[in-house]
């Protein structure tokens, strides 16, 4: 259950999405290279559960409904997932959608194998981050893999630090890359991709 009320994070989103202008910038077809890089390293069977964490307009759970059986695609915004549906039968997509809070609320859909973020956990209020951390190791088969994007804010160091200590002790960094992102606009930003295992 997502609370839509005045002026939270869902809300936000929620305006935001439900605006016929509202264009975003990662709204990219298909998977950043890294992803598929560390997907591919990783050795995940395409009968794996995948879910997409913030999946926005639904392109990137679209392009791993591609490599994977199951995929499902959740976001605070009940307007975003409706635009993910409608993108989804245009490409006779198999994904699934639900509207879901990852920092609140149960799990309905059963354990995942592999979990994605593109861009949720870095928005996050820092006092919302553990609780994200907990409620996505909780449905996570043992050894399940963790794969997310963090925007670079600040000094790299500091940055992979506060990750380290958000993901400790429920998950383990197995790889860390520095990439780039393309924007809409034509420039790029500097992004940390990191791929982890459940403990």
């Amino acid at each position: 259950m997502v609370d839509l009320g005045r002026n939270g994070p869902a809300q936000n989103w929620e305006q935001k999405w439900s605006s016929p202008t509202f264009s975003p910038w990662w709204s990219a077809e298909g998977l950043p290279l890294e992803f598929v890089e560390m997907l591919n390293s990783s050795g995940v069977e395409r009968g794996a559960r995948v879910l997409d964490i913030g999946c926005g307009s639904g392109l990137m759970t679209c392009a791993l409904a591609e490599r994977f059986e199951t995929v499902i695609g959740v976001d605070i915004a009940p307007s975003a997932i409706k635009l993910a549906k409608h993108n989804a039968r245009q490409r006779r997509c198999q994904a699934a959608f639900d509207v879901w809070d990852v920092c609140n609320g149960s799990w309905p859909w059963g354990a995942f194998d592999v979990a994605l973020d593109r861009g949720c956990f870095h928005i996050l209020p820092v006092d919302q981050r553990a609780q994200y951390i907990n409620n996505l190791a909780s449905q996570l088969v043992p050894g399940g893999h963790f794969l997310l994007m963090h925007r670079t804010n600040g000094p790299e160091e500091q940055l992979l630090e506060e990750l380290h200590l958000y993901l400790h002790p429920s998950f383990v960094v197995q790889e860390r890359r520095l990439g780039r992102v393309s924007r809409k606009q034509g420039d790029q930003i500097v992004a940390h991709f990191l791929f982890a295992l459940k403990g």
